[in-house]
């Protein structure tokens, strides 16, 4: 924020109550929430959560706000309320959300000293002929 202008939020608490007012907004209006969302809702660019990252008081209301738009979008897709390919885009892109697939291998190899040297000196051999 530009010095010499108040801010926003002048506490937590003040910032709190903002978000609790924009996740009822978007229960009434029936609205995915976004952070961007809240900052527009404000009449603010979104700008104005980067700056109160940065103010490690306000980290935990800006944490609040971001899982309550997480979970919107998994409990609404879940429930098809709202468009589960683009809430799978969502997640990934704004909440870290992965595709996961685990792969299990089990190599086994016995390798002796003697023949590594022994094919060595064979490779040698053959590139000399």
């Amino acid at each position: 924020m530009p010095a010499g202008q108040p801010r926003v939020f002048p506490t937590p608490v003040d910032m709190d109550i903002a978000i609790t007012k924009y996740m009822e907004f978007c229960v009434k209006e029936d609205r995915v929430p976004f952070m961007k969302g809240f900052c527009l809702r404000l009449g603010k660019c979104s700008d104005l959560l980067e700056f109160y990252k940065e103010q490690k008081e306000y980290s935990r209301s800006i944490k609040r706000l971001k899982d309550y738009c997480e979970q919107h979008l998994a409990e609404n897709a879940l429930n098809n309320k709202i468009n589960p390919t683009m809430s799978i885009f969502l997640l990934k892109n704004n909440h870290n959300m992965r595709d996961r697939q685990d792969i299990e291998q089990n190599i086994k190899a016995e390798v002796s000293v003697k023949d590594m040297r022994a094919n060595i000196v064979k490779d040698i051999e053959d590139s000399q002929d």
